[in-house]
């Protein structure tokens, strides 16, 4: 059982790796094999399609850090998405700690009023994570240790999230992370990320490819995640019925293959 879970573990080790390699290459080359590629300059980027622009991501988009204040906690509030409402693709606001109206007019100041389109980033603690805001979220507020990005017009939200979550940026990120015991990341140093920029019509492409191809990783990942799990469970179960007496090994012996020793 222990090597099932094993194997399982791996199995998904490699899709992810995988996926994150399908990601890397579509927003570094695109979808075209044959399109002229040039040397982008930059280490970490390689060869991009010819007419892609490389740019920094502050001349594509507008980064604002959260507002550094401590906002009071209330049962029934404005919203508040740091670190643990941004996870998956969308910030998830279902767990999300709440405050006052007060607070939430302090924390949207300045052009930090999340909106439909935006992108939450995390930057402080687990850094590097990053989710859109849907059109379905209530009106809330950035907590601490994140930073939102608005992409421009000639940018989409969705392809500049590919980017954010690719190993392009994840170098950089690397590079760029301070601190020892707690891992962050300055907004300067987000500004400065490299990324190859598509034509507008060329990102909707690409994401729309993605779509389909992602969605395959995600169906096979989240199936092999539900067997180790039903795996773990049944080996827990397992130790519990022996440990408890509810399994009978008075009569059990070792296999001889591991009793046997060798003869000098």
């Amino acid at each position: 059982m222990d090597a099932l879970i094993e194997k399982q573990q791996q199995l998904i080790a490699l899709l992810k790796e995988k996926r994150q390699a399908v990601i890397s290459h579509a927003v570094t080359e695109g979808l075209d094999p044959d399109v002229p590629m040039r040397d982008s300059g930059v280490e970490w980027l390689g060869e991009v399609p010819a007419h892609w622009t490389i740019a920094a991501l502050k001349y594509y988009s507008r980064l604002v850090d959260c507002k550094h204040i401590t906002a009071e906690f209330v049962d029934d509030g404005y919203p508040l998405a740091s670190i643990g409402e941004v996870k998956g693709w969308y910030v998830d606001l279902t767990s999300a700690k709440r405050t006052t109206k007060l607070f939430y007019k302090a924390l949207v100041e300045g052009g930090r009023r999340p909106q439909t389109g935006d992108i939450i980033y995390t930057r402080n603690a687990t850094v590097g994570e990053a989710s859109l805001v849907g059109k379905d979220l209530p009106p809330f507020a950035m907590g601490q240790d994140v930073c939102l990005i608005r992409p421009s017009s000639s940018t989409e939200s969705p392809f500049l999230l590919h980017c954010l979550k690719s190993s392009v940026v994840g170098s950089q990120l690397d590079l760029a992370m301070v601190g020892s015991t707690f891992k962050r990341v300055n907004v300067e140093a987000i500004r400065n990320f490299v990324v190859a920029f598509p034509p507008a019509r060329e990102q909707v492409l690409i994401v729309a490819e993605l779509s389909k191809h992602l969605s395959t990783f995600d169906e096979l990942i989240g199936t092999a995640e539900t067997t180790v799990d039903l795996l773990q469970e049944r080996r827990t179960a397992l130790i519990s019925a022996a440990v408890t007496g509810k399994i009978d090994v008075r009569n059990w012996k070792a296999p001889e293959s591991s009793t046997a020793t060798e003869t000098p």
